[in-house]
């Protein structure tokens, strides 16, 4: 039986693996939710009805181990560097230099962004 280590026995989580197919499941078993269907009477009897579902496992479907796919480790953010990052920018500026050169690189960078939409626009205009 071929596992889903590599064929040099090396498995690292942070690498990519080549495997099956992404939607189906490789395992054998499918995993599908039973959701019941709504009693019309449930209502009537004030009880709260199970909206939750229940899985089950169904057994695999034909050809499903065959087309390959990889599954992808991503790395998760530091929110809360990113929020402290981001409260820092809000602050205002304490030093007028240091806003003034903060303010003039945003300023140079929407003129060139506005350079070329005019470029692009001038460009499409020229094709139509």
């Amino acid at each position: 039986a071929h596992d889903s280590m590599s064929e040099s026995g090396m498995s690292s989580p942070s690498r990519m693996r080549s495997l099956k197919s992404p939607k189906k499941r490789s395992a054998g078993f499918q995993r599908r939710r039973l959701i019941p269907a709504p009693l019309p009477d449930s209502t009537s009897l004030g009880r709260k009805q199970n909206v939750g579902g229940q899985w089950v496992d169904l057994p695999p479907l034909p050809g499903t181990l065959k087309e390959p796919f990889e599954i992808k480790v991503y790395e998760i953010d530091d929110v809360e560097r990113l929020q402290r990052h981001r409260q820092e920018e809000s602050e205002p500026f304490q030093d007028v230099e240091k806003g003034l050169i903060y303010f003039n690189t945003k300023l140079k960078i929407v003129e060139r962004r506005h350079q070329r939409i005019r470029e692009m626009k001038a460009k499409h205009e020229l094709l139509k």
